[in-house]
């Protein structure tokens, strides 16, 4: 199994298209709280700006640019933790 840091490092560089459940385990091991709509599944997190959501769609394969936004949300909340 893989480490937060890890599995960041790994979508960072990973320029294709990504599985699913790397992108949740990827933000629930960084602290974001999941709702579930009903095509998609919502990640907040208290260190995101007001109205700042990751949208994960419920496919197996995801395109490259949902795990860009995960990873960019990953950015915003360890710079939010550094700064606290």
């Amino acid at each position: 199994m893989t480490s937060g840091a890890e599995l960041l490092d790994k979508l960072r560089r990973d320029r294709g298209d990504c599985w699913r459940a790397e992108v949740v385990r990827l933000l629930k091991r960084f602290g974001f709280q999941l709702h579930e709509g009903a095509k998609h599944t919502m990640f907040t997190h208290e260190l995101l700006p007001q109205g700042m959501v990751v949208t994960v769609p419920r496919h197996r394969r995801l395109k490259s640019w949902v795990a860009q936004d995960a990873v960019a949300a990953v950015d915003v909340v360890e710079k939010g933790r550094a700064a606290q």
